[in-house]
């Protein structure tokens, strides 16, 4: 045994928790050396100590202070039987006003301890708040980072963060949701995500059908172009009947909010060009036919139409009812047979992605605005 640890016949203590390894590191990490059990704070040490001093300063401030106040006054009355009691008093007078200043200074130092805690307390809450608020961003972006590289595993670009916080917030939902609703609500929740996931599944290949008359794909589409909307408007899907248009697709709550959003698209810069095909020459000159192209014009829309007696035999194949969105993007729509009188019922819409369909439906749009000739304007065949 060497002779540091048999000095004065004691085990000398071992060396101190950083001393040499582990020097910096965070009680509790991995490798941080813990210090020993038995090492006794200095604080408690020092508690009865400090109790000693301030029970002997309770005792020993009163006792001086009257001590002080009855020789002083036994001085200045001199020796007289009437003195000594004066001098009695003066020192209770003296004891009392040294014990009430000794409980002030106590009860200050008391609070001035109790304020540094709390700005202490604060100060260490703040920190950790700060502490977890980094944390959390940290595994927000580590599942970011997670969620856009999953579809590398696919052989698909990776997302960015804006889709990736679109895909978050409907897990979110959903999962929420599904804990929270009816047995009935869970279902229809679960029957739509899966509408939308054949949806997803049909897009890839190119297109995307509804079994008849869509609404929400329309909206949206027309909200989110930004350069151009090209559109066919035929008698058999979009008039009130095949020698009328009042009744029709224009004057329902469809309708009108289509013509809305479209308004809002020429306001933000998109050209907006529609050609009406008209089944019978006559459609042109009913009032309500009239007022609907004046109403579109003065919204901003270019309008046209076509007639049978304009049609070219190249083209009598190619009138179909369809909407080309920033040529990216074609909508389509397939009507049933209807009476003469009746409105048409749109039995099917298409949703088409595929580029080169896509491209052929611009072609034949081009080739449908070049055969047309522009709506009459009123305000031109007044002057």
């Amino acid at each position: 045994m060497s002779q540091r640890q048999e000095h004065n016949g004691k085990r000398s203590p071992g060396p101190h928790p950083g001393a040499d390894q582990g020097q910096g590191q965070i009680p509790g990490a991995p490798g941080a050396i813990p210090a020993p059990a038995s090492m006794p704070s200095p604080l408690p040490a020092a508690r009865p100590f400090q109790a000693l001093t301030a029970a002997l300063r309770h005792i020993l401030l009163p006792v001086a202070f009257a001590a002080a106040a009855f020789g002083i006054t036994l001085a200045a009355g001199g020796r007289s039987s009437g003195s000594r009691p004066a001098a009695a008093a003066a020192a209770l007078v003296a004891a009392g006003i040294a014990v009430l200043a000794d409980l002030l200074r106590e009860f200050r130092s008391r609070l001035d301890l109790l304020d540094r805690r709390t700005r202490e307390a604060f100060e260490s809450a703040g920190g950790a708040i700060e502490q977890a608020a980094a944390q959390i961003r940290m595994d927000v972006d580590r599942r970011f980072a997670q969620l856009t590289n999953v579809p590398e595993a696919f052989g698909l670009q990776p997302l960015d963060h804006t889709r990736a916080a679109e895909l978050v917030k409907v897990v979110q939902n959903a999962y929420a949701f599904e804990h929270r609703s009816s047995p009935l609500a869970n279902t229809f929740v679960q029957a739509e995500a899966q509408r939308f996931n054949l949806l997803l599944h049909q897009l890839r290949a190119g297109e995307g059908t509804y079994d008849g008359e869509d609404r929400d794909w329309l909206l949206t589409l027309t909200r989110a172009c930004a350069r151009t909307l090209d559109a066919t408007s035929l008698t058999t899907t979009d008039a009130g009947g095949r020698l009328r248009f009042s009744g029709g697709f224009w004057e329902s709550d469809l309708g009108l909010h289509y013509l809305e959003l479209q308004a809002d698209a020429v306001n933000r810069g998109v050209a907006v060009r529609r050609v009406f095909v008209l089944e019978n020459s006559k459609i042109s000159e009913d009032p309500a036919y009239q007022d609907m192209c004046e109403r579109q014009r003065r919204l901003g829309f270019e309008i046209r139409y076509l007639v049978p007696d304009m049609v070219s035999v190249n083209l009598h194949n190619k009138l179909d009812d369809f909407i080309v969105f920033d040529n990216e993007i074609s909508y389509e729509v397939v009507a049933s047979l209807a009476p003469a009188g009746a409105r048409p019922v749109i039995s099917s819409t298409h949703l088409v992605l595929n580029r080169s369909l896509v491209a052929k439906r611009v072609r034949q749009f081009a080739e449908i605005w070049d055969a047309s000739l522009p709506c009459a304007d009123p305000d031109e065949e007044f002057d």
